[in-house]
């Protein structure tokens, strides 16, 4: 059986668009991510699909 993988980009797609970014757009603390709702539940239904998520 095939391996299944979805890539996905962290920045807009996963986490809030914040004040805190760097100047290229990156965060570079934990503490200035914040999760876009239901992101955390989406990725537990890849998982429980049995996807390999690549961030």
């Amino acid at each position: 059986m095939r391996e299944k993988i979805v890539v996905l980009d962290r920045d807009v797609l996963l986490n809030k668009d914040g004040d805190s970014w760097t100047k290229d757009h990156y965060i570079t603390r934990w503490e200035d991510f914040y999760f876009l709702q239901k992101v955390l539940e989406a990725l537990k239904k890849l998982k429980e699909e049995h996807f390999t998520c690549i961030i």
